[in-house]
């Protein structure tokens, strides 16, 4: 069992992101990484297209916040500078099951229960 940054496999997005990311790497697990950069990346499109409205609504681009994507078992990310996302960022408990990984806390983000063997106690 690990405890990590790791991201919450019961919300939408991050079951989407799991079926396309299997689609395109079978056997291979999606991992904080993976997770993260594509946060980011919906982060910047949200920010480019912010940008690209007209500027008679600059005012109201301005006061709108921007999107926060929430695949993180953390929840959604920070927006306070300079430590954008490290200061909210918490860890989650996940579990090897024959080469697949699986989330056993926190309680709202696990996707199974905590398995503990003889051997893994020794």
């Amino acid at each position: 069992m690990s405890f990590v940054p790791w991201y919450d496999p019961n919300k939408k997005l991050s079951k989407q992101l799991e079926a396309a990311f299997g689609k395109a790497y079978p056997g291979l697990n999606l991992n904080t990484n993976q997770v993260f950069t594509f946060e980011a990346l919906l982060v910047a499109a949200d920010a480019y297209k912010r940008r690209a409205r007209p500027t008679r609504r600059r005012s109201r681009r301005r006061s709108a916040p921007p999107t926060s994507p929430t695949m993180s078992a953390s929840g959604p990310a920070s927006n306070s500078m300079p430590r954008a996302r490290t200061n909210k960022l918490k860890n989650a408990a996940i579990q090897n099951r024959g080469g697949k990984l699986v989330t056993v806390a926190p309680k709202f983000a696990s996707n199974a229960k905590a398995e503990i063997s003889d051997d893994s106690l020794r």
